[in-house]
């Protein structure tokens, strides 16, 4: 007969390996829960930069959508639009066909929370990049001459561009949405945008990622994992705007 010390060292020897586990698993659930908060911080956080630059956008937009009623302009309402066009990138416009307006019009609209929130999501790794942490840069936008960001480490032997830094996260949503608005690479997303607009639709951000495929060298691809994003985390009202 074995001893009661023989058998209580052996149980205790079992205990270990029985609550083990059940330790593990707690340790996943609380790893879980803490991921989970980080990514609806960032969602929450990021969502707040969105709303301030769109809202300026609108503003914009409504100004404009204001003059085209009029039946003549001020030198001082052509001059303020003229300001604006250039600040959107076109030249030559001077106003006296609605063609002019509309062709602002085009470029001055928002790019709907949901699109934004997906490729910032993808290409800041939920803000914990070193581009987002380093220099607020939530998109992977490049900029042109020394010092003006970061010098990524792997970055080809040659080249001379950097990661843009950005003051703050509402700056770097600002000149995301700025580049979507009115860079020739993203003419194709701008003329789904106002497909929308002219068929008195809702903006969506699930369609308008279709005009994304020179974003990435992936191309349709990467339009897909965007698209992939909207779906799996972000909720149905964010994903179109009517505004």
């Amino acid at each position: 007969m074995l001893s009661l010390a023989v058998i209580t060292t052996a149980y205790l020897a079992q205990q270990p390996l029985l609550s083990a586990p059940t330790s593990k698993i707690q340790i996943n659930a609380a790893y879980s829960q803490s991921i989970q908060a980080i990514k609806q911080k960032f969602i929450i956080k990021i969502t707040q930069s969105e709303e301030t630059i769109n809202q300026s956008i609108l503003q914009k937009r409504q100004y404009i959508l204001s003059l085209i009623q009029k039946k003549s302009l001020s030198r001082q309402e052509i001059t303020q639009l003229q300001a604006l066009a250039k600040q959107y990138k076109l030249n030559n416009l001077n106003f006296k066909h609605p063609q002019d307006f509309n062709v602002l019009l085009k470029r001055v609209d928002i790019i709907p929370n949901a699109l934004i929130t997906a490729q910032a999501i993808n290409e800041s790794n939920w803000g914990r990049s070193r581009f987002a942490i380093e220099g607020n840069n939530f998109f992977g936008m490049r900029c042109h001459y020394p010092g003006c960001g970061i010098i990524p480490k792997a970055r080809p032997a040659n080249n001379h561009w950097e990661v843009a830094s950005y003051s703050s996260m509402t700056a770097s949503v600002r000149a995301y949405i700025h580049t979507l608005n009115t860079h020739s690479a993203y003419q194709a997303l701008r003329d789904l945008r106002a497909h929308m607009r002219a068929n008195h639709q809702d903006i969506s951000a699930f369609k308008l990622a279709e005009g994304l495929t020179a974003y990435s060298i992936k191309g349709t691809r990467y339009v897909q994992l965007i698209q992939t994003i909207i779906t799996r985390y972000l909720s149905k009202d964010s994903t179109t705007q009517s505004a």
